[in-house]
């Protein structure tokens, strides 16, 4: 006489879908709780910037041709070569209006007085992006320069 938690056909006890279905059902509850902890938290940043009128965007981007600059490197000559655009507050009326040769000055003014060694860390391309929003600001404050992007960023030794 066959138990009957025993496959007829096997001889085998059956096995119980109860645990395959708890996992499915955990997995689930796990993947739509992390969905919903995600959308709340994104929700509650864009209303609070929405309420203060804190939007954390540039206005505008200034695109910039290509630099090419001696490092202050003193055991090897080093050059850096970077592509950089700006996001400001303030967008210019027209390309005339934009101050160019005071922006590329006051970068490459920044730019020279690294060294290779640094540009070659994530901290310090960070310090750098600091740097040139600092001198930027001070030269150039009628843009208000807000960001920088590196979007060419290559150090030759």
């Amino acid at each position: 006489m066959a138990n009957e938690h025993t496959n007829v056909e096997t001889g085998k006890p059956k096995s119980s879908k109860l645990p395959r279905i708890l996992g499915a059902t955990i997995a689930f509850l796990l993947i739509v709780g992390g969905g919903g902890v995600w959308y709340l938290r994104h929700t509650k940043v864009q209303a609070s910037a929405a309420l203060t009128g804190e939007d954390n965007r540039p206005a505008g981007v200034i695109h910039l041709d290509s630099f090419i600059v001696n490092l202050a490197d003193q055991d090897q000559i080093t050059y850096l070569r970077a592509t950089i655009d700006l996001g400001v507050d303030r967008t210019p009326e027209s390309k005339e209006t934009v101050p160019t040769a005071r922006i590329r000055d006051a970068i490459i003014s920044v730019l020279a007085t690294r060294k290779s060694q640094e540009l070659l860390t994530p901290e310090g391309k960070q310090k750098l992006k600091e740097d040139l929003i600092a001198s930027l600001k001070d030269r150039v404050p009628e843009i208000g320069v807000r960001d920088v992007y590196f979007t060419d960023f290559l150090v030759q030794r």
